[in-house]
């Protein structure tokens, strides 16, 4: 449950990135806020029962990871081998961490 939680705090926050990337100023503000404060509700539900570093960081690293993809499949921006290296680190970085 717990992994879930910080996977839909991650896409909440990863999705209203990118509708605020689509927003021309505040035209898409009630959705953009509507997916943050998912995002925070969904990370902190999944941090009151476990350790705020693992938690933060895995929600962060998991928005990086869902983030990137959601940029290069939505709005098709360019991706190159050192963003992909970057993101491969990230998730190295984040099951270093689950598995300490």
């Amino acid at each position: 449950m717990f992994i879930l939680v910080v996977i839909l705090a991650a896409v909440s926050y990863s999705i209203g990135g990118y509708y605020m990337k689509l927003s021309n100023g505040f035209n898409q503000f009630a959705l953009v806020f509507v997916l943050f404060y998912l995002g925070a509700g969904f990370q902190a539900w999944a941090m009151r029962n476990d350790q705020m570093t693992v938690t933060y960081i895995l929600g962060l690293g998991l928005e990086v990871v869902v983030a990137f993809g959601s940029g290069i499949f939505l709005p098709h921006e360019s991706s190159s081998a050192i963003k992909i290296a970057d993101t491969l680190f990230i998730l190295v970085g984040m099951v270093l961490l689950c598995l300490a």
